[in-house]
This record gives structure tokens, sequence and C-alpha cells, in this order.
């Protein structure tokens, strides 16, 4: 209860649950991003390469398994405390089945791979599985309605890593060997954390029923995830193809800049995820919620966008360097493509809960093939603010088509919410 003036104004459940998982997704991207300053300032550009490419490789695995894995449990499961502790040990057994199978592409890759990648490789393969198992202690947590304690769990680790990394870095030569190895090893530390928090262990032998009773939706959002996925990654090679790397250069510094914003989609994804089935028990109230979040991440990508333009070119260039100039032409419209693509994924998520299927993977694949069509065509054009207005363009297009896709599904069901996939983990 939080008293303003003469009036006291209570604080809802809901809102207490909204506000810790925001904070627990700040918290998470904050400690990456700091991570990342921190092993930029100490290791060679090299050195720094082979880390990106390593956290890049870390980052898929985690999207690729909560798409297959966790978003179904926070979906089917939120509230429902007795039916999520029941599931928990076959949900983590799939996570770290699939952690596991990660893990050996890596060695092999560690094996076979470049000789500057190998090392970085198998360190990877190593910490992979406490780091997907403490992703998914988090997951479990949240269908608990317990956003606090994944906030805690977020917390510590990035606590700990934080204090260790000057560690390293008072030594002679700090590798990025030493880093990933202290990144992997607090992830498993935070990963035992988080079994105590959800008290259940992996199941193996039983991730396969999890999987079978998950069939109605993970299939759907795994490939959702990759066609989206894919989509940007190869925005970002027809770029370089036909706007050259200059090009490339810019359009990513941009990216960067835009990063708090994407922050920002991540948390409300998570909000929606979350709570959507308790909103979506009343369709008037989920149009309205997802409709006022969305609104909301296109009004603050815009803004974001009017900061970023006129901030003084000194306080630009010490955050990205000689690359802050090239990035100024196009920060307008990639804060109005991540703006447009926070309102677009509003809808998406939201859709997700109510009603999974082939018809949202169809929709996700038309708009990433307009998007690399857009791109092209602005990049042949414009160069890099060409194709950032591309992706604005198609931003418009696919922010009006999932917004009515979404309230199209939410008018027709009077009882949103589906069982499918529910039925109960013995």
């Amino acid at each position: 209860m939080v008293t303003a003036g003469n009036r006291k104004l209570r604080i809802s459940p809901a809102h207490r649950r909204i506000g810790w998982i925001t904070a627990d997704q700040a918290i998470s991207s904050l400690t990456n991003l700091v991570l990342s300053i921190l092993v930029a300032r100490q290791v060679s550009v090299e050195d720094f390469g082979i880390f990106a490419l390593v956290y890049a490789t870390y980052l898929f695995a985690l999207e690729l398994v909560r798409a297959l894995v966790l978003e179904s449990l926070v979906i089917s499961f939120s509230g429902d405390y007795e039916g999520a502790r029941r599931a928990a040990p076959s949900v983590l057994g799939a996570a770290l089945s699939a952690a596991i199978v990660m893990s050996l592409a890596c060695l092999a890759v560690a094996f076979v791979g470049p000789s500057q990648m190998r090392g970085a490789s198998a360190l990877l393969a190593a910490a992979l599985p406490g780091l997907i198992l403490q992703d998914a202690c988090r997951s479990i947590l949240l269908a608990y309605r317990r956003p606090r304690a994944a906030f805690v769990n977020d917390l510590t680790w990035g606590f700990v890593l934080v204090v260790g990394i000057p560690i390293l870095g008072g030594l002679s030569q700090p590798s990025v060997a030493a880093f990933l190895l202290l990144w992997g090893a607090t992830g498993t530390l935070s990963a035992v954390l988080g079994l105590f928090q959800v008290a259940s262990v992996p199941a193996i032998a039983r991730a396969r029923e999890w999987m079978r009773q998950t069939r109605p939706r993970g299939p759907y959002f795994l490939l959702d995830f990759l066609v989206d996925s894919a989509a940007l990654q190869v925005s970002i090679i027809l770029v370089g193809t036909f706007a050259g790397l200059a090009a490339v250069g810019a359009f990513n510094a941009a990216r960067v800049a835009v990063g708090p914003i994407g922050v920002l989609i991540l948390a409300v994804s998570m909000v929606i995820t979350s709570e959507g089935r308790r909103l979506a028990e009343d369709p008037a109230r989920l149009r309205f919620f997802v409709g006022g979040v969305g609104v909301a991440m296109l009004l603050t990508g815009a803004a974001w966008g009017l900061i970023l333009r006129f901030l003084p070119v000194s306080i630009g260039e010490a955050m990205l360097g000689a690359s802050f100039v090239a990035a100024q032409a196009v920060l307008i419209p990639m804060s109005l493509h991540i703006g447009l693509r926070g309102f677009m994924s509003s809808s998406r998520i939201a859709m997700r809960v109510i009603k999974p299927g082939p018809g949202a993977v169809i929709l996700q694949l038309c708009l990433a093939v307009l998007t690399l069509v857009a791109v092209t065509a602005g990049a042949i054009i414009g160069a890099a603010s060409g194709a950032a207005w591309g992706l604005v363009a198609v931003g418009v297009v696919a922010a009006a088509a999932w917004w009515r896709t979404f309230a199209g599904a939410n008018d027709e069901q009077a009882t949103p919410f589906s069982t499918e996939g529910r039925a109960s983990v013995a």
C-alpha cells in the first residue's frame, strides 16, 4: 500500500507481479550489457569478437529452448501452482536435454571448427546446461507467480559476475577464456540456486512426456522464433551485400543504440506471457491491455529516437565510438522500427496465449519475406538509411496485421484460454 497525500493507493497483486517481472528482465539485460562492456575494455578486439560470437550462440540457444519448451509452461500453468509443480521435473528435464544436444554441437565445433574458436566453443559446451537450467528455473518461478524469486536469482548471478570480472581484470593478461569460464560458472551456481527455489530437479526420462504435452503449442512457437530470427539476421547480410560494410556498421551501431527499447520489449513479452491467461478470461480487458502496451511501446520507441538524434556527438561517441556519427542517419527510422516491433510483439505474444497454431506462423513467414524485399530495395535506393526506412514500412504492415489477427481471435472466443497441453504430469 502506498500513501499519496491523504489517499491510500492499493497496489494489486497483478501490478506487483508485473513490476517484479519487469525488474527481473531489466536486471538480466543490464547484467548482459555490463558484462559486454567490461569484457570489451579488458581484452583485445579479436578476443572480444570471439566472446560476441559465443554470447550470440548462447542467446540463440536460449531463445530456442524458451520457444520449444518453456513458453508453453508459463502460458499453460501461470497461477496454477500445483500443475506447475507437477510439470517442473519434466520441464527441467526437457530443457536440460535440449541443452545437452546443443552442447554436443558446440563440442563438434571445438574439434573441427576454426582454431581460434575451439577453446571458446568447448567452454560454451560446458556452460550451456547450467545456463539453460537457470533460465528454465526462471520460467517455472513465473509459472508459480513468484517473479520476485526470479529477480533475486538474476540479481545474485549479476552481482557475483560483475564483482568477479574486475578481479579477473587484475590479472596480467586476462583472456577471453577466463571471462567465459567465470560467466559459465556463475550461471551454473545461479541454476543450482534456482533448483532450490523451484524445489525440483530435472527428470530427463520425462522430457519426452512434456514435449508430447506441449505439441499443440511448442512447434509453432519454435517455427515463429526461427522465421523471425532468420529474417533479422539475413537483413544484415542484405544490407552488406547491396550497400557495403560501412552501411552494415551504421546499421548495427543504430541497433545497439536502440537496444534499451529491445529490453523493454522482452520485459513486456514476459509480462503478457505470464499474465495473459488471467487477462484472457475477460476479452475486453485483454484487448485494452495489449493495445495499451503496444501504443506505449510505439511512443517510447519514437521518443527514444528523438533523444538519440539530438544527443551531443561527444556523448554518442563515448558510447559507440566513431560509429555513432554513421549511425545518426538511421537512428530515427531504427527507433520507429523498434517501437513498431514492440506494438507487434504485444499482439503476437497475446496470440500465443489465446490461439496458437499454423496461422500465426504463416503470417510471420509472409512478413519475413516482405522484410527481406523491403530491406533489399531500401539498401539499393538509400544504403543504410533506405534499409532502415524499409524496416519501418514493414513494421507498420506487421503491427496492423498482428493487431487485426489478435483482435479477431480475441473476439471469437468467449473463453479464450485453451486447456490443450495441460494434462497433469504425474
